[in-house]
């Protein structure tokens, strides 16, 4: 009974954002709402402990959506000023062959916008470029949101990586973790199981796209496809892996993409893996699709539509690297904030400085929009828009680190039971045994698919595997590193992202289609990560 009603929440919030439509923020509202009155009512919580643990969820939310602005206000910026439309023309000239043009569009090049926008910004992006080229509508989605995976987890700057440290902070400090010491063995097991499946990932949209289609000669069309689309994943994948181990979460997506893109671009140049046969789609298949937000802006020189992003990734690097005195700069701007309502273990700390979401994204849109002459009005006018854009998302961010917090803080209560959250990890660890771990990344998607957020489901589901790895005596960092590498997974069916990225394309009463059967690669390449986990650790 207390499994159930410490899970009620949670299930109730994915019930209505999957079955009722209801909005993330609401649904996940009406959520930290029940958490509250049954902490209160059952767990015997008390109701200063109940506020003091929403507010503190709240503080940790703040960090959160600025990151969030930041990276949707700098995109915004550059839709505007026409630098999609230079970005869109470039592309179209690299090569005829449709199965080059998925790897360049909705691989390498979604993989940047995602390492700097999070967010559904690279499918979204992605498809309507790829349905201008000739794609038809419904795989130029799928596609998209195939590849928009692997970089996920390291995507807006880092962010669904990011909260985990946040999130489990409380256990850090009462289990006597190192929670440096946690992050780097974790991102060493998540790089590695994910990125072992990651190699298939191209290949994988290639061919969704090459047996969707009603051409002929589809199994050789993909053998002659593979060796590049294995390299293009492999210079994608050790950058992000190394840059991860090495440089911090901010940056592993937007250097897989800066290193990556450049080395299949010059090899499509030379003809290096590139097979003689151009591969196209049938004349009756092709869309005729225009992008009218690309095409009703004007178009600029090439090396301005890339200056921001080169200089985001620049300054992201500069700031995070351990040597230079940039990172300790930052880290004088620390605000420190004691206990609220006296509840011991909600003191918080807020480094604002170091914040991306102010220092790049914040600085270089305000940069650029100066720079390109924006008048005032319009850029109120993108500010306001961006603020549209992100209100449910923060509403949701905030409601749920507000719920989790609930959960974490019940385990003070007055009716000497355990937590919430360790009632649920009873039950999982009664229930699944040692074979829980099977399941971590399967829970990720799953989170991910309902909450339309990897970073929504990181929340909601790390303290769970954490607390539950413990009872089981399982690696904490193994089963977190999994829920996090299937959460970039989910990416590709989470139903928000699919409507968004349907709607970039005029498709309508797609999307259900779309799920069903991106539910494939999604499956195959979560037992990739595992069998990857298998291997390595």
């Amino acid at each position: 009974m207390l499994i159930a009603l410490a899970l009620f929440p949670i299930a109730a919030a994915l019930l209505l954002m999957g079955k009722f439509k209801v909005s993330p923020g609401k649904a996940l509202t009406g959520a930290w709402l029940a958490t509250a009155a049954i902490a209160a009512l059952v767990w015997k919580m008390p109701l200063v402990n109940i506020a003091a643990a929403s507010l503190l969820g709240l503080g940790k939310a703040l960090d959160i959506i600025l990151i969030i602005f930041g990276a949707i206000f700098l995109l915004n910026i550059l839709k505007h000023v026409g630098a999609f439309t230079t970005i869109n023309r470039s592309f179209s000239s690299i090569s005829d062959d449709r199965r080059i043009q998925l790897i360049i569009i909705a691989w390498l090049f979604a993989g940047f916008i995602e390492g700097t926008s999070g967010f559904g910004a690279a499918p979204a992006l992605a498809a309507p470029l790829l349905a201008g080229l000739g794609f038809p509508a419904i795989t130029a989605v799928a596609v998209s949101l195939i590849c928009n995976s692997l970089s996920v987890p390291f995507g807006a700057a880092g962010l669904p990586t990011m909260t985990i440290a946040s999130t489990l902070s409380s256990s850090f400090a009462n289990s006597g973790t190192d929670p440096e010491s946690f992050s780097r063995e974790m991102l060493n097991i998540m790089t590695l199981s994910s990125g072992f499946s990651g190699l298939f990932i191209p290949l994988c949209a290639i061919a969704f796209m090459i047996f969707s289609s009603k051409k002929d000669r589809k199994l050789r069309s993909l053998l002659e496809i593979t060796p590049l689309a294995i390299l293009s994943a492999a210079v994608y994948i050790i950058p992000w892996r190394y840059t991860a181990l090495y440089l911090g979460m901010e940056l592993p997506s937007i250097m897989g993409a800066l290193i990556g893109l450049p080395i299949i671009i010059c090899c499509i140049k030379f003809r290096f893996l590139v097979p003689k046969y151009v591969w196209d789609f049938p004349k009756n298949e092709k869309s005729s699709f225009k992008d009218t937000t690309l095409s009703d802006t004007p178009e600029i020189p090439a090396y301005q539509a890339w200056m921001p992003y080169i200089l985001l990734a620049l300054l992201l690097l500069l700031l995070r690297l351990p040597f230079l005195p940039f990172k300790e700069m930052l880290n004088c701007g620390t605000l420190h904030l004691p206990e609220i309502f006296k509840v011991p273990g909600t003191n918080f700390s807020w480094n604002i400085l170091n914040n991306p979401g102010i220092v790049p994204f914040a600085l270089l849109s305000i940069s650029s929009a100066f720079l390109w002459k924006i008048r005032p009005q319009e850029q109120i006018k993108i500010l306001n828009s961006t603020l549209k854009q992100i209100w449910m998302a923060s509403v949701a961010v905030a409601a749920s680190i507000a719920m989790v917090q609930i959960m974490v803080f019940s385990r003070s209560n007055g009716a000497d039971m355990p937590g919430m959250l360790s009632c649920i990890a009873l039950g999982a660890a009664e229930f699944m045994g040692k074979a829980y771990i099977i399941g971590a990344p399967f829970i990720g998607i799953f989170g991910t698919f309902f909450a339309g957020s990897c970073t929504v489901s990181n929340i909601l589901f790390v303290q769970l595997h954490f607390d539950t790895a413990q009872m089981l005596k399982l690696n904490e960092a193994l089963l977190i590193a999994l829920q996090d590498a299937g959460a970039g997974l989910g990416s590709m069916i989470r139903i928000s992202g699919v409507i968004a990225a349907c709607a970039t394309v005029n498709l309508k009463n797609k999307e259900t289609e779309i799920i069903l059967k991106n539910c494939i690669p999604a499956l195959f390449l979560a037992l990739m990560i595992l069998l990857g986990a298998y291997i390595f650790f």
